[in-house]
C-alpha cells in the first residue's frame, strides 16, 4: 500500500512538473493567443543571423515587442470573413511555392552540379589573369549598334564615353573600367572580355544591366600557374562557378525536366486560348464549353502565371512555353515534397512565416480604409486599435534567462 501511494505522489510530482514546464515555456500572452519560447527562439534567432547583430536584453525586448505586434494585427483576421481571403490565400501559395521552387534548386540542382575538368581548368586561367578593358554602354540592342556603327566609321571612342556616360570618372576615361578577373564581372560580359583579342572591340554583348560595347585593351597572366595550385582550388572555383552560372544551371535542369515530361498541348486547345488571351485573364468567369476539362485547366494554369509572366507572353508560342512551365513547375513541387529539408522544422516555420507576413500586408492595408497613407502609417493606426481590445503579458523572467 505504502507503495502504491508512493507511485502515485512521484506520478503527480512529475504530471505537475511538465504542467508547470509547459506554463514556463509561454514567454507572452496576447489576448487568447500565445508566443511560446521555442518560436521565439527560432526567430529571434534568425533575425540577428540575418541582422548581424549580437544577442542583449534590449534587442530580445525590441524583438518580442515587434512579435507582440505581429500577433495583435494577425488576431484580426478571426473578424473577416474567410471568403474575403480566398484571392489573398491563392498569392500566398504561389510566394510559398516559389519559396520551395527556390530550396529545390539551390540544395537539389546548384549544390550538387559538377563542373568539368576543363571548365575549372578554364576558370583556374581567369583567375590568375587580369584584363584591362573599356565599353560603351546602352540600355537597348538598336542602340547598342548605333555604337558599334559609329566605332567602325572611325568615330573616337574616348568623345564617345564622354558624350554617353554620366558617371564622371567613366566620362572621363574613356569608359576604363580598369583591371578585373575571373568573378568579378557580371558572366556575360566577362565571357566576351576572355574570348577577345587585345584591341579587339565586341559586338552589342547583353548583360543585366543593359548592352555593352567591349573593347580589350591589356591582360596580364601570372607567370608560374601550378598543377598543386589548381588542384587545391578547385573546390572553391567550383563554388564560384555555380553562383556564376545560377541562371544557366537553372535553365538547363528545366528544360531538360520539360523534355522529360511529354508535354503535348494541341493547336485545337492553344489557338482559343491565344485569340481570347485577354478576354480570359481579365474575366474570372470566362470558360470553354467545348473540350471542357481540357481547355479549363490549361485556361486556370494561363491564370497562375505571374504579372511578369504576362507581360512577356506575345505570340502563340510564347504561351505555349508558359503553359509548359507550369507543369514543369508542378513536377518540381512534387519532387521538392519528397526531400527530408521540406519536412524540417526550420522550413516549415519560415513558410509559416511567409503566410503571416502576407496576411499582416493584407490586414493593415484593408481593414481600414486610410487613402494617401504609408503602409507603416497604416500599421500603427491599426495597431493602436487592437492595443485597446486585447491584454497582453510578458514573462520577464523567461525572456531574460533565454539561452539561445
Amino acid at each position: 500500500m505504502y507503495q502504491i501511494s508512493l507511485i502515485l505522489c512521484l506520478f503527480f510530482f512529475i504530471s505537475c512538473n511538465q504542467i508547470e514546464s509547459k506554463k514556463n515555456e509561454i514567454l507572452a500572452e496576447v489576448g487568447k493567443n500565445i508566443i511560446n519560447l521555442t518560436d521565439f527562439s527560432f526567430n529571434y534567432s534568425n533575425f540577428l543571423e540575418k541582422n548581424g547583430l549580437n544577442d542583449n536584453l534590449s534587442f530580445r525586448n525590441e524583438f518580442l515587442d515587434k512579435e507582440i505586434d505581429r500577433l495583435l494585427i494577425l488576431s484580426l483576421k478571426d473578424s473577416i470573413e474567410l471568403n474575403q481571403f480566398s484571392s489573398l490565400f491563392e498569392k500566398i501559395q504561389n510566394i510559398k511555392n516559389q519559396k520551395i521552387l527556390n530550396e529545390y534548386f539551390k540544395r537539389e540542382v546548384l549544390n550538387v552540379y559538377s563542373p568539368s575538368d576543363s571548365i575549372l581548368r578554364d576558370a583556374f586561367i581567369r583567375s590568375k589573369t587580369d584584363i584591362n578593358a573599356r565599353h560603351l554602354f546602352s540600355k537597348s540592342y538598336e542602340g547598342a549598334n548605333q555604337l558599334k556603327a559609329k566605332l567602325e566609321k572611325g568615330n573616337d571612342f574616348n568623345k564617345m564615353a564622354q558624350a554617353i556616360f554620366r558617371d564622371s570618372v567613366l566620362a572621363n576615361n574613356g569608359g576604363d573600367l580598369g583591371y578585373f578577373t575571373f568573378g568579378d564581372m557580371d558572366p556575360a560580359f566577362e565571357d566576351a572580355a576572355f574570348s577577345l583579342n587585345d584591341g579587339e572591340i565586341s559586338n552589342p554583348i547583353k548583360t543585366k544591366y543593359g548592352y555593352s560595347i567591349i573593347q580589350v585593351l591589356d591582360r596580364w597572366i601570372q607567370p608560374l600557374i601550378s598543377e598543386n595550385e589548381f588542384q587545391l582550388r578547385k573546390d572553391k572555383l567550383t563554388s564560384m562557378l555555380r553562383n556564376r552560372n545560377q541562371k544557366e544551371i537553372k535553365k538547363s535542369f528545366t528544360e531538360s525536366l520539360k523534355e522529360s515530361l511529354n508535354i503535348l498541348i494541341s493547336d485545337d486547345l492553344l489557338d482559343p486560348l491565344f485569340i481570347n488571351y485577354d478576354l480570359i485573364l481579365n474575366d474570372e468567369e470566362y470558360e470553354f464549353k467545348n473540350n471542357y476539362h481540357e481547355i479549363n485547366d490549361l485556361i486556370k494554369r494561363m491564370r497562375s502565371l505571374s504579372t511578369y509572366q504576362r507581360e512577356k507572353i506575345k505570340t502563340k508560342n510564347d504561351l505555349l512555353e508558359a503553359l509548359k512551365g507550369t507543369y514543369v513547375r508542378e513536377k518540381i513541387l512534387s519532387l521538392a515534397k519528397k526531400q527530408d529539408w521540406y519536412y524540417n522544422v526550420k522550413f516549415q516555420k519560415n513558410l509559416q512565416r511567409i503566410k503571416d507576413n502576407k496576411i499582416i500586408e493584407y490586414l493593415v492595408n484593408n481593414f481600414f480604409m486610410h487613402e494617401g497613407r504609408t503602409f507603416q502609417e497604416k500599421y500603427i493606426i491599426v495597431l493602436e486599435h487592437v492595443k485597446k481590445e486585447v491584454s497582453i503579458k510578458i514573462n520577464e523572467n523567461l525572456l531574460r534567462n533565454l539561452k539561445l
